[in-house]
């Protein structure tokens, strides 16, 4: 049966929609990621196949991707907008924080989310969404309540709620999966894929696969936005979860069922596979060992200076810190491994 139309809740269209990918792996300094198995232009096909047109689709890659070249696409883009289009603007590779604040690395600079703002003026659209695979994209979130207090509705997906990230490109395929219409994003089992799904997936997905905290926040947006409807019916609820390969216990993505086996998609940074699956080789992400709420650590720092912090919340294993004398971070999520006790840190 198909899905029922929800008439109360604002959708998307591929036709109004307009994209600005960004996907920076080579970097002309070195500190790039591999190149083999890449998930940015994986997206673009995505969003193709979805019916965003070709004239509405721009893909700046690796060293084409100047600060440069990435604002003069959204500035070329922004003054295209029609009332009721949609300006997705997405970012994989390297991100900066310094004592300005956060930003993207480009292939030449940093381009710092306080520059973001103004690349938008004259937007006439509807809807702009910021997703970005990278270091410290929580803190795009400052660019969307910007962007809110100027009209412009904006929501905001990032991989991290915090720091560091990991480019396993984990991120990157849920929002592939999302625009694919693949069932098992539809958590709310509505026929649709919204946004509040997508975040649903990528909390659960960054989660098991790599023990960090994804971001969402909407500025002016509604969650219940719907992407679109799904293009197949997912059959178990068991989501997320670990296989046994061997006599390793590996991240996996329930996907689909085969006959008395479960189908499972694992994914490494250079190739994802689908494998079927007895239920004896399945097991529930495990828990991982939380400090108590009050807890002074040291977290293990990004540069050379290591300051206290305070444990103020604990989710799933995954910690909200306060760092004691914030500087251009003030709070973070935190597994364990990067938290450090009194007795460790000398």
């Amino acid at each position: 049966m198909p899905p029922t139309p929800s008439p109360l809740s604002p959708r998307l269209d591929p036709t109004r929609t307009w994209t600005v990918l960004v996907g920076i792996l080579d970097y002309p300094a070195g500190h790039g990621f591999a190149m083999r198995g890449r998930q940015d232009l994986t997206f673009d096909r995505t969003l193709a196949a979805w019916g965003v047109p070709d004239e509405r689709r721009i893909v700046l890659l690796d060293r084409d991707a100047t600060a440069r070249n990435i604002t003069r696409s959204l500035q070329g883009v922004v003054a295209r907008t029609q009332p009721g289009d949609t300006l997705l603007f997405y970012f994989a590779g390297h991100g900066q924080l310094d004592a300005r604040g956060a930003g993207l690395l480009a292939s030449d600079r940093i381009l710092y989310h306080d520059e973001l703002p103004d690349l938008f003026d004259g937007f006439r659209g509807g809807t702009v969404l910021l997703a970005a695979d990278c270091c410290f994209s929580g803190a795009l979130a400052n660019v969307g309540a910007t962007l809110h207090t100027r009209g412009i509705p904006t929501g905001v997906l990032a991989s991290i709620d915090g720091s560091i990230s990991t480019l396993q490109w984990t991120f990157t395929r849920s929002l592939i999966d999302a625009f694919a219409g693949r069932g098992f994003v539809d958590h709310d089992r509505d026929g649709h894929v919204s946004l509040a799904d997508v975040a649903h997936e990528q909390r659960l997905a960054l989660h098991a696969r790599d023990v960090q905290r994804a971001h969402a926040s909407w500025h002016g947006v509604s969650p219940n936005l719907l992407l679109r409807d799904i293009s197949e019916v997912h059959p178990t609820d068991l989501g997320w979860c670990e296989f046994k390969q061997k006599s390793r216990w590996r991240p996996a993505r329930v996907v689909g069922r085969a006959a008395d086996t479960l189908r499972v998609r694992l994914c490494d940074i250079t190739r994802t596979s689908i494998v079927d699956a007895s239920a004896d080789l399945l097991r529930p992400v495990p828990r991982h060992a939380a400090l108590p709420v009050g807890t002074e650590v040291w977290p293990i720092p990004i540069g050379d200076e290591l300051g206290t912090a305070c444990v103020v919340a604990v989710d799933q294993g995954l910690h909200l810190v306060e760092y004691a004398e914030p500087g251009p971070l003030e709070r973070e999520w935190l597994p364990a491994s990067r938290l450090l006790l009194d007795d460790e840190s000398s």
